[in-house]
């Protein structure tokens, strides 16, 4: 069984503007009826007004980058414990 937020992109190309708004009315609707929350990010992923989300029912943090002319949307699981890309250990 699908998460919640795995399930948001579900039958959904992010790239796709249409299916993007779409995508972008559910997750408001989620955070609107209180079944996510938008909290402040831990650290810097991808860009710096990226939006994180959690699933109050299971924990699950999910990063969102918002597209404009130049980036495009992603939305993706995060694990605020995991090394950053090239950061030493």
């Amino acid at each position: 069984m699908r998460s919640l937020f795995e399930s948001l992109a579900n039958g959904l190309t992010l790239i796709d503007y249409d299916d993007w708004l779409i995508f972008d009315a559910r997750l408001t609707e989620l955070v609107g009826t209180g079944r996510a929350t938008r909290v402040p990010p831990v650290k810097v992923l991808h860009m710096p007004d990226e939006e994180w989300y959690v699933d109050p029912s299971t924990g699950e943090i999910y990063v969102y980058v918002k597209p404009d002319d130049k980036i495009l949307p992603k939305w993706e699981r995060v694990d605020v414990f995991r090394e950053s890309p090239g950061s030493s250990q």
